[in-house]
């Protein structure tokens, strides 16, 4: 998954969720624009984040791997 998909994925979970950005922003501990960032597919989800939308959508661990796999991805095109 890309980091893009990861982005649409999660702004598809949260309006079909019926939350705002800014109520998912405190769920991450995260200011409204960097959850606007991830959603975007400009700013790369980590496993603290990961791990807190688990929660807040209710996702398994194959999903949580899927959206901290786009971080590694992203971490992995940096490094090249």
């Amino acid at each position: 998954m890309t980091q893009a998909d990861c982005g649409a994925l999660i702004r598809a979970l949260r309006e079909q969720a019926g939350i705002t950005q800014a109520e998912l922003a405190e769920s991450l501990l995260r200011d409204p624009a960097e959850v606007a960032a991830i959603e975007m597919g400009d700013l790369p989800v980590d496993g603290r984040d990961a791990r807190r939308l688990a929660r807040v959508f209710g996702l398994d661990r194959d999903q949580v791997r899927a959206l901290t796999a786009s971080a590694g991805e992203v971490e992995t095109r940096a490094a090249a």
